[in-house]
C-alpha cells in the first residue's frame, strides 16, 4: 500500500490525523511518501512503516508510474484533497471546502471535481455538515463517501485529574497554526478592544512559522506563547491551559477540541456548522469574539467543564485502508 503525505509541508492536523489513521494497518506492508522535512517526524511516529523522501512532484511521477504503466494492484490513500485522475484504487481524503473558496478555489474544484470522477476514487470524510454538500454538488455519488472519526489517538487512561480554580491571568489555549481560518486576529483584536491583556495568557499549539510571526508583529501588547506540537504532546498542553477557545468558522472538524471535549476542558467557539454538529453539547458558543472573551474575564468559569464530556470508541483498522 502507498500512503501519500507529501502534499503536506507542516506537521498540522491534517498530518497528525494521518498518523492516527496509518496506525491501525497493523501488519500490512505500507510506504509512505512524504517530503525530507518531514520524513524524520514520520519515521519516529512510525518506526515499522517504510518511508520515502520525495516531494510532491515525485511523489505524483512515482504513483502515475506504478498505478498506470506497471499495472500494480498496490492500493493508494493520499490523506489531503488531491486526487490524481484516471489512477485507480485511490483514496482522499476530504475535510473542509475552505481551500475551495474564491475565485482560485473554483479552479481548485474544477480539478478536484475532474480527479475524482475520472479515477472513481473513495473519498474519506471528518465532517457531514460541510462534505455532503461539496462532494454532492462535485458529482460524487455517495456509495464512494465513507466516515471516520478525527478523535485523536490517544489514552485517556493515562490522563490526570484537572484543577477547577483558573489561573490568573487566565491560561487560554489555542490549536493550530497552518491557517489563517484559524481567525486568531479576531480574538486578539477582542481582547484589546476589551482593555482585557493583562487578564489573559494565549498558549498557542502549534509551530512557529511566518503566520504566528505575522501575529505577533500586529499584536505587540498580546502575550502569546508557542507550544511546539512535534514536541509537547496535547494531553500535556490541555494540562497547561484552563479553557479552549476558537473563532474559526471553518474547520472541518477541529481534532485537539475532540480531546479537549473528552479530558473535560472547557470549550469556548464561535458557532459554525461543524463545530455545532461534533461539540452541540460540549462547548459554549458566541457570536463573536468580543462576546466570548468578555464572558471569559468576567465569569472567570471554573477549569474543568460543566458540560457533558465526550466519549469515544477504541480505534479499529481506519476505512481508509478498506
Amino acid at each position: 500500500m502507498i500512503v501519500s503525505l507529501a502534499n503536506l509541508n507542516a506537521s498540522n492536523g491534517m498530518f497528525w490525523y494521518a498518523i492516527d489513521k496509518i496506525r491501525t494497518v497493523g501488519t500490512t506492508s505500507v510506504t509512505v511518501l512524504v517530503n525530507p522535512r518531514l520524513a524524520p517526524l514520520v519515521r519516529k511516529e512510525l518506526p515499522d512503516v517504510t518511508v520515502a523522501e520525495t516531494e510532491r512532484g515525485a511523489a505524483v511521477r512515482r504513483i502515475v508510474t506504478a498505478k498506470l504503466l506497471r499495472r500494480s494492484r498496490e492500493k493508494v490513500v493520499t490523506f489531503t484533497s488531491h486526487p490524481l485522475p484516471f489512477v485507480p484504487d485511490q483514496t482522499i481524503a476530504f475535510y473542509d471546502d475552505y481551500p475551495f473558496a474564491g475565485r482560485t478555489g473554483a479552479l481548485k474544484r474544477a480539478l478536484f471535481t475532474f480527479a475524482t470522477r475520472t479515477s472513481r476514487c473513495r473519498v474519506g470524510i471528518i465532517n457531514r455538515s460541510l462534505a455532503m454538500p461539496f462532494l454532492a454538488k462535485c458529482g460524487i455519488p455517495a456509495e464512494r463517501i465513507f466516515f471516520d472519526s478525527a478523535f485523536p489517538a490517544v489514552d485517556l487512561q493515562q490522563t490526570s485529574a484537572r484543577t477547577a480554580e483558573p489561573g490568573m491571568p487566565l491560561r487560554i489555549g489555542l490549536v493550530g497554526t497552518d491557517s489563517r481560518k484559524k481567525n486568531y486576529t479576531e480574538i486578539f483584536a477582542a481582547t484589546i478592544a476589551l482593555e482585557r491583556t493583562r487578564d489573559v495568557r494565549f498558549l498557542l499549539y502549534g509551530a512557529e512559522n511566518d503566520y504566528v510571526r505575522e501575529l505577533k508583529a500586529d499584536f505587540p501588547g498580546i502575550d502569546l506563547t508557542v507550544m511546539p506540537s512535534d514536541d509537547v504532546g496535547p494531553v500535556a498542553f490541555f494540562n497547561g491551559v484552563d479553557y479552549l477557545v476558537s473563532a474559526a468558522r471553518a474547520e472541518g472538524y477541529g481534532r485537539p477540541m475532540g480531546l479537549a471535549a473528552a479530558l473535560g476542558v472547557p470549550m469556548f467557539l464561535l458557532r459554525s456548522p461543524v463545530f455545532l454538529e461534533f461539540f452541540g453539547e460540549h462547548a459554549t458558543f458566541f457570536d463573536d469574539a468580543v462576546a466570548l472573551i468578555r464572558h471569559i474575564t468576567n465569569m472567570r468559569p471554573p477549569a474543568v467543564t460543566t458540560v457533558p464530556r465526550l466519549t469515544h470508541a477504541v480505534p479499529q483498522r481506519s476505512p481508509f485502508f478498506a
